[in-house]
């Protein structure tokens, strides 16, 4: 389960930390998720400083 932004609409806000906050929550309570990983493309740096920069535990 996830998303994936064309990199024609990075950096445009299209992957917010609500989407994220959402669909950590769904895995969560809905599908009963211990961990849930993070992946990205290596040459999108926004998506990684947003990872970085918001831990959700």
């Amino acid at each position: 389960m996830g998303f994936i932004v064309d990199d024609f609409y990075w950096g445009k806000g299209y992957g917010t930390a609500a989407i994220c906050n959402n669909l950590i929550k769904y895995c969560k309570n809905n599908l009963d998720a211990k961990i849930v990983y993070a992946r990205m493309f290596s040459d999108n740096i926004a998506s990684q400083k947003f990872c970085s920069n918001n831990k959700w535990y």
